[in-house]
């Protein structure tokens, strides 16, 4: 993971992606990727921040990392720009939708040029 070196499936070769993964049981740590820091922001609530930030966001994505299938979690990009994405996690239980700790990975796209 990290951040690209070519860009996928597109003829734009301003565009480029960056990807990692974070684990969180209270304090969120970088597992894989690098071009990108990240901040603690509560519960459940992690700030992607790129080393080196784009001209325009194209997108992000975040996919919750279960360990098991006891309780199920759900992820949203909650706050984005082309230099930082906000990631919030929660316990999809059908009750409160409560913020959670949990590891997940993501995917950032963005363009260098306008």
């Amino acid at each position: 993971m990290g951040e690209s070196k070519r860009p996928i499936q597109t003829n734009d070769r301003n565009i480029r992606t960056i990807h990692g993964r974070i684990t969180n049981s209270g304090t969120p740590v970088i597992t894989e990727g690098q071009g990108f820091s990240i901040s603690d922001d509560g519960v459940g609530v992690v700030t992607v921040s790129l080393n080196r930030p784009g001209r325009s966001l194209h997108g992000a994505s975040v996919t919750v990392l279960e360990a098991t299938a006891a309780t199920a979690h759900y992820g949203k990009a909650t706050v984005w720009s082309a230099a930082a994405v906000t990631f919030n996690t929660f316990v999809a239980d059908g009750v409160d939708g409560a913020p959670a700790d949990v590891d997940f990975a993501f995917s950032i796209t963005v363009k260098d040029s306008q």
